[in-house]
């Protein structure tokens, strides 16, 4: 942070802080953070810490304390917030990087911040950081974490700019910012041919391969959609099979960058799509909702129901059509989604192709039985309707940033709605360490007996079962043979006591407790399977771009 204090540009923002971080405070302070900013007027910033300092001695009060420290990491968090939509976003170490997107209906922007999730904040007044400006102005791109560290922001395809012209740049199709060393670079990449891109979603694996479906762009006023799915490694930057080219290539060659890639099957594959969300399932099965196509005349929607599922282990496409039993849910693009812990794909938001808001607002897609429904929410600190905005889930929360309100309009805000019983928050608190959905409990052990290993179990029991019912009926007949065999001079010789359908009944017995074993231990094992997994950070998911780094 320290360059941040050291740039002037950065210490204008924070002497031109406004009287809306001053609203939370007490009255009795405001004439004193007047008089602060005064004297920062004559001083630098470090001297602005020894003056906080003097004040802090000469009140002697711990409220002005701890008031005037307040203040002090305002100023160095608040910036003057651009309004954005069509942005992209990435999680790393509970920073939520915003980067590029339009600040206008018509202007691009060279924001690049981060949201510190690191500071319990207020929405009205979040821990922003800003940060180096990126070369380019970035549009309409996709971002991932990914690199050999997994600390590298790959932003991949979009509209750039330099922001003193329209034209675009077509010669970089990656950029990367490195989270360690705070730098931008372009990787040097030679190998297969690929052509820029933008309106799509990429969600990355854990083997650091992207994939990135779809999009379209538009070369010289002319359109061109793709319905392949480029797969591209962020780690090795290496290819498996060269992509597939239409007939476009040959008129737009020019216009090509040099890459190494590969490409997912398009065999049986979806129409080309844009707008659409991807979520990446622990299986390896990435879920496309909603979106457009284009039919060759005109765009058309991709209806609600109809999932698009991709398998990265087959490299084959599936399709499925999920029932909405109790709501009607429009059809929408350009919105938002996460995954949960628990397998809901929480969407927010989106338009209609006339750019109506879609309804309803908040939808929930369960990946179990392929149901779509829509909660009662509750809270007032909700929007009031968001397309082309960002979603990243953060432990408990979806955290929606920016995105256009109207089609003239464009929100500089974000909005926070807690997953587990979808309220929306007003205020942001750091999870605790010990009961977060991010770590699991102390001293919670991984349960210690698989599937297999009861079922192995339960079978022996079966068959220990078999054996008592065996060599019990063959004790009997044994018995009872000798007993009667040896008429009246056999003396003091027992009847056996156990007839035949008391062992058979027992045996049963036996084998109805074992079943219940099985029963009970199986679900045992996955109830406690499931409290030991869902507490791990998902990553995109979350935000479907999202990996985070060991703690």
């Amino acid at each position: 942070m320290s360059h941040i204090k050291d740039s002037e540009k950065k210490r204008k923002r924070i002497q031109n802080n406004n009287n809306e971080n001053l609203q939370y405070l007490p009255k009795n302070l405001i004439q004193v953070w007047e008089n602060l900013q005064l004297k920062r007027e004559d001083c630098d910033e470090e001297q602005n810490v020894e003056t906080i300092k003097d004040l802090d001695a000469i009140k002697n009060e711990e409220a002005l304390d701890d008031e005037l420290k307040k203040l002090w990491i305002i100023s160095i968090y608040s910036f003057n917030l651009p309004t954005l939509f069509a942005h992209s976003t990435a999680l790393i170490d509970k920073k939520l990087y915003f980067i590029g997107g339009y600040n206008t209906i018509t202007k691009g922007s060279s924001s690049f911040f981060y949201l510190d999730l690191n500071q319990s904040f207020d929405i009205l007044s979040p821990a922003y950081v800003d940060l180096e400006t990126p070369p380019v102005e970035i549009t309409w791109a996709t971002a991932c974490v990914g690199g050999a560290n997994n600390d590298t922001i790959f932003i991949f395809g979009g509209i750039n700019q330099n922001s003193n012209s329209t034209s675009d740049i077509m010669d970089k199709l990656i950029y990367t910012f490195d989270t360690t060393s705070q730098e931008w670079s372009t990787p040097p990449i030679e190998g297969e041919l690929i052509r820029r891109r933008d309106l799509q979603q990429a969600v990355i694996d854990t083997k650091g391969n992207m994939y990135m479906f779809g999009g379209g762009y538009t070369f010289d006023n002319s359109i061109e959609y793709f319905k392949d799915i480029a797969i591209f490694n962020t780690i090795t930057f290496t290819y498996s099979n060269g992509p597939i080219y239409s007939e476009f290539f040959e008129l737009f060659k020019d216009m090509i960058v040099f890459n190494k890639y590969s490409n997912g099957s398009t065999i049986n594959g979806p129409p080309n799509v844009t707008g659409y969300t991807a979520t990446l399932l622990p299986n390896g099965i990435i879920m496309y909702i909603g979106g457009k196509a284009w039919n060759g005349t005109t765009d058309t929607m991709i209806p609600i129901i109809n999932i698009t599922m991709y398998d990265i282990n087959e490299n084959s496409w599936n399709y499925t059509i999920a029932k909405s039993p109790n709501v009607i849910i429009e059809d929408r693009s350009y919105h938002s989604a996460v995954l949960t812990p628990d397998g809901r794909i929480i969407c927010y938001g989106g338009t209609s192709l006339i750019y109506y808001a879609a309804s309803p607002s908040l939808i929930v897609f369960n990946t179990t039985s392929f149901e779509w429904h829509s909660p009662e929410f509750f809270g007032t600190h909700r929007p009031l309707h968001l397309y082309l905005h960002s979603a990243n889930q953060v432990k408990n929360y979806m955290i929606i940033g920016f995105g256009n309100e109207t089609a003239e309009k464009t929100s500089s805000s974000i909005y926070i709605l807690d997953i587990r019983n979808y309220t929306w928050i007003s205020y942001y608190q750091v999870p605790s360490p010990l009961h977060s959905p991010g770590t699991n409990v102390i001293n919670q052990p991984k349960p210690s007996l698989s599937v297999g290993a009861i079922v192995g179990i339960t079978i022996g029991v079966a068959i220990v079962s078999g054996l008592l019912l065996f060599f019990g009926i063959r004790y009997y007949r044994r018995a009872s043979l000798s007993y009667t065999s040896g008429g009246t001079n056999v003396i003091n010789q027992p009847k056996p006591s156990l007839s035949v359908g008391a062992i058979v009944g027992i045996t049963i017995g036996v084998a109805i407790v074992s079943g219940l074993l099985l029963f009970f231990g199986i679900r045992y094992y996955r109830r406690a399977s499931l409290s030991y997994t869902s507490g791990d950070e998902l990553s995109g998911d979350c935000h479907p771009c999202t990996r985070m780094k060991d703690e």
